[in-house]
């Protein structure tokens, strides 16, 4: 009868120990397809017999990595001989990367196999492989831990298993502490670039105006100098109203300043969403700064302009601190000063 006592593993993982025992005459030796049993009965994984996987490569040294395909390699022809350059090579290894937890696995299998073999006897074999479970798990836990540490000093986010979170409240009410931004953003589809304007006193008329005025005078009018005419397509509500005469009135003065002839084409009512600056520009912003807890001003200028796209979208932001006053009454008289033209098409 042999009787083989040996350290079961799953899924590189030592989990205990199993025991397989044959009828065999006590003088002959023993066959070799004994061994084959053996090696089917008490099943390895062995990281031999899979293909090395991607997060191996990224969470090892180049240099540990290359020691540990080279045991993968001597492993794999198996043999006495094979078997002991297979753990000098994981040992170096694990020199290299002390954190390196396949290599520890690694080793065990070797002492598995000679096991299996007979180059050493069963609890010799244990006393060697039971402990490389325990080493590996450990190193396994550390180098998790360093995978998620954020890349920055403190990133802050809810994510973040390394920081604690910054306390924040679930409603804003409006107050003192509580300051208010009014983004306006102009985008410039031919150049997939955008124009934020942070205001921090009221979303009017005037307002909006003086958002595509600073865009003009910072890029526009450097960028497209022979100009003559400018299309804004805008929402059908808000500060750009079809129907607000502030918006009119200072619209007109910026025509003049400027010697631009502008045209506006509303978009109606519940169909925004169509206007590329929603899905081309301030999608992408309120993605950049998911997560991110608004205490400011500066944080948000920050976040709006740090807003990038694989396409290569470009955001600049400026902070607004000028006052808009709200409650502004345009006369009959001073829309008569408003050259307005209607369009042929719904020129409401």
């Amino acid at each position: 009868m042999l009787r083989a006592e040996l350290v079961r593993c799953a899924d590189d993982v030592v989990t205990g120990v199993g025991t397989l025992s044959l009828p065999l005459n006590q003088e002959d030796p023993v066959p070799a397809e004994a061994m084959r049993l053996l090696a089917l009965r008490i099943p390895l994984p062995g990281s031999f017999a899979r293909p090395a996987e991607p997060s191996d490569r990224a969470e090892c040294s180049p240099a540990a990595y290359a020691a540990y395909l080279q045991a993968r390699y001597y492993l794999g022809l198996r043999g006495g001989d094979n078997l002991a350059r297979a753990i000098e090579q994981y040992r170096r290894a694990l020199q290299l990367d002390p954190d390196f937890a396949r290599a520890h696995v690694g080793i065990a299998n070797c002492y598995l196999f000679m096991g299996l073999w007979g180059a050493l006897p069963p609890d010799e074999v244990i006393r060697r492989a039971a402990p490389r479970p325990r080493l590996a798990a450990r190193s396994g836990s550390r180098r998790t831990c360093r995978a998620r540490r954020p890349r920055r000093a403190c990133c802050r986010r809810p994510t973040c298993s390394t920081r604690t979170p910054r306390r924040v409240q679930g409603h804003d009410f409006p107050g003192k502490g509580v300051p208010r931004a009014y983004p306006y953003g102009i985008y410039d589809i031919g150049r997939n670039a955008g124009f934020v304007n942070v205001g921090t006193d009221h979303d009017t008329g005037a307002f909006a105006v003086d958002s595509i005025r600073g865009w003009w005078r910072a890029e526009g009018r450097r960028l497209y100098p022979e100009a003559g005419k400018m299309l804004i397509t805008a929402d059908g509500g808000g500060s750009n109203g079809w129907r607000l005469r502030p918006w009119k009135l200072e619209l007109q003065k910026f025509d003049d300043q400027s010697g631009q002839t502008v045209s506006v084409l509303h978009f109606p009512p519940g169909i925004s969403k169509w206007n590329k600056v929603e899905h081309r520009l301030f999608s992408f912003i309120c993605s950049n700064w998911r997560g991110e807890p608004l205490r400011d001003c500066e944080a948000i200028v920050k976040l709006i302009a740090g807003t990038t796209t694989a396409k290569g979208l470009k955001v600049t932001c400026r902070l607004d601190r000028r006052k808009y006053p709200t409650g502004r009454k345009v006369t009959d008289e001073q829309m008569r000063q408003v050259n307005l033209t209607r369009n042929t098409f719904h020129g409401e």
